[in-house]
């Protein structure tokens, strides 16, 4: 089932909502990616970026390391509610729960 919404923050709220999930910040531009540095240049180096009038263009600085290719780890990065790579984990986990309960 699709998720839709205006922003990125209000998908993540609804994934959250079908979720049964209460008390979290939806964080929708970190939870999709939005907030990786390697998005931002993507997005940015697209031809016609400059027509999107609402986005905030970065700049970036060369040599700087992000915690993700350091393998830093964050405590929001196993958390699934937070993050998108951890939330398929999470179903992965469930899915393979769920097989190995049928299978018996």
């Amino acid at each position: 089932m699709p998720i839709v919404g205006t922003s990125p923050d209000e998908c993540h709220f609804n994934l959250l909502q079908r979720l049964s999930i209460s008390r979290v910040q939806p964080k929708g531009i970190d939870f999709f990616g939005l907030s990786h540095p390697t998005i931002h240049y993507l997005i940015q180096s697209s031809p016609n970026a400059k027509k999107c009038a609402n986005y905030v263009f970065t700049k970036f600085e060369m040599g700087k390391i992000s915690n993700e290719e350091t393998g830093e780890k964050s405590s929001e990065t196993n958390d699934f509610k937070l993050n998108h790579k951890a939330f398929l984990k999470h179903i992965q986990l469930i899915e393979a729960s769920n097989t190995a309960k049928t299978s018996k």
